[in-house]
């Protein structure tokens, strides 16, 4: 398609130092979730989840975060990039850049977690990533974003568990988002329970 050949153009010489640049990649990466079928979108989302220099992989957050809104503009998800759900959680668990975790994570919202074993053990890393005070405060909060995604009422606990004034604001601000995506009055009742504890900001 022309919107596939202009973006493989820009990527070829995409220059992390200019803006326009990482917007014209999601505004065609957005073209190309919305209209081409899982052949075309794979190995752009398989490139865009590698590991790279950070000189070299302005493109690839901006990538997925186009591909994750042209998804989710379409009626139907080609079955197909459920294949891809494995890749994905592991860039969401364990990709260096925040950036491209939080990318890697908004593609998978729109394609689904996988059901079963494979779903279980993706929850159960993210716990353990969010419950790491050893690690920077940015990746335990994506990880706590990918425990959102399903049943967070069954983690309500250890969600609240980590709203403290001794963790860091960010790992805070993503567990009450975590329990506010849970239907029914769980953060509201803890608010309001725990209103003097919470930090001030």
């Amino acid at each position: 398609s022309q919107s596939t050949t202009m973006l493989k153009g820009v990527l070829a010489k995409f220059d992390p130092h200019i803006p326009a640049e990482a917007s014209l990649v999601q505004r065609l990466a957005a073209m190309i979730g919305a209209s081409q079928d899982a052949q075309v979108i794979r190995p752009l989302l398989q490139d865009a989840v590698k590991p790279a220099d950070s000189e070299k992989s302005g493109w690839k957050a901006p990538l997925l975060e186009g591909l994750a809104a042209g998804l989710g503009s379409r009626k139907t998800v080609p079955v197909a990039l459920q294949s891809e759900q494995a890749l994905l959680i592991t860039a969401c668990l364990r990709h260096p850049a925040v950036a491209e975790r939080e990318s890697a994570r908004h593609i998978l919202q729109v394609v689904g977690l996988p059901a079963g074993v494979q779903g279980r053990e993706a929850m159960r890393q993210a716990r353990l990533l969010a419950a790491d005070d050893t690690l920077a405060s940015e990746k335990r909060a994506e990880a706590i974003h990918l425990l959102a995604m399903q049943d967070p009422a069954s983690r309500a606990l250890f969600l609240e568990s980590l709203v403290t004034p001794n963790t860091p604001l960010t790992v805070q601000v993503a567990a009450i988002e975590a329990l506010g995506a849970i239907p029914d009055k769980t953060v509201s009742s803890f608010a309001l329970k725990n209103w003097t504890m919470l930090t001030p900001d």
